[in-house]
């Protein structure tokens, strides 16, 4: 089983929009069932997936909805990077972070929650790549700008990475059991022991 697809389409899209909600303002929830900003559910049982979407005047104020913990069945949780470094123990087991928002060095190292499957999408350069959560099992960056230790992705089930371009330490992926690279240069040239690994790379 792909472990970040299974999880990342199932959850964070669900194809018939079932459980999944939108907190915050009309201009930034697109669609989807619509919570407000200072609102709260009606029925919390039914959010299954939360896309957490402040307006950029609310960004400069960072905060997470007050009702983020008493949701008992959340199974994947969307937030700008600004927000990130405020989750705590506040994470389900799929989480989405993106945007270029201001985070402290250490974010990811200290989440602490059943996270299994992470995204990183639209990051700038100081976002910190520094670190993972315990226990993670797939990984996915996309638009990744900051530099990528891969030493730090040992243990992996499953890494995708598109749009990102900068890596060091690239040995370290050897041993993951799904490896996808998809237009970020070719960072493998001239190492045919990646070719031999049979990762799934795309160059464009």
């Amino acid at each position: 089983m792909e472990l970040f697809e299974a999880s990342r389409y199932r959850y964070v899209h669900p194809p018939d929009g079932d459980g999944y909600f939108c907190v915050g303002n009309a201009g930034e929830c697109d669609g989807e069932a619509r919570i407000p900003w200072n609102g709260a559910p009606t029925d919390p049982a039914k959010v299954r997936a939360l896309d957490v979407a402040p307006s950029a005047a609310q960004l400069r104020r960072p905060r997470l909805p007050g009702f983020l913990g008493d949701l008992p069945h959340l199974e994947s949780l969307t937030v700008p990077a600004a927000l990130a470094g405020l989750l705590g123990d506040r994470v389900p087991r799929t989480l989405v972070i993106h945007g270029e928002g201001e985070t402290p060095v250490d974010v990811l190292a200290d989440i602490r929650s059943p996270l299994e499957v992470l995204e990183i999408a639209g990051t700038g350069r100081r976002f910190p790549m520094t670190g993972l959560p315990t226990g993670l099992r797939a990984l996915r960056l996309n638009g990744v700008r900051a530099e990528i230790d891969c030493a730090l992705l040992a243990g992996l089930q499953e890494l995708d990475v598109l749009n990102s371009r900068t890596f060091v330490n690239l040995d370290a992926i050897l041993d993951i059991p799904r490896v996808r690279f998809v237009n970020c240069g070719n960072p493998f040239r001239v190492r045919p022991e990646f070719a031999a690994r049979g990762f799934d790379v795309a160059y464009a």
